[in-house]
């Protein structure tokens, strides 16, 4: 859970992700954005950004955990 916050507060501070910055030289160009709408319906396209930011990383954390813990 410790991940998931870091990343929330590293998105406050810098205004995105520190390593689209170093890849596209701007937090504004996203995968999600040029990527997506190409091979996805466009309905999934439109939430896929919600999905990947606040879904995926907490059921990848707490999957990661039981997996651990059992």
């Amino acid at each position: 859970m410790t991940i998931f916050i870091l990343l929330r507060i590293q998105d406050f501070i810098f205004g995105g992700c520190v390593l689209t910055r170093l890849q596209y030289g701007s937090y504004n160009r996203r995968f999600i954005k040029e990527k997506a709408p190409k091979f996805l319906p466009k309905i999934v396209s439109n939430n896929f950004q919600l999905i990947i930011d606040y879904i995926v990383p907490i059921v990848l954390i707490c999957l990661a955990y039981l997996i651990q813990r059992f």
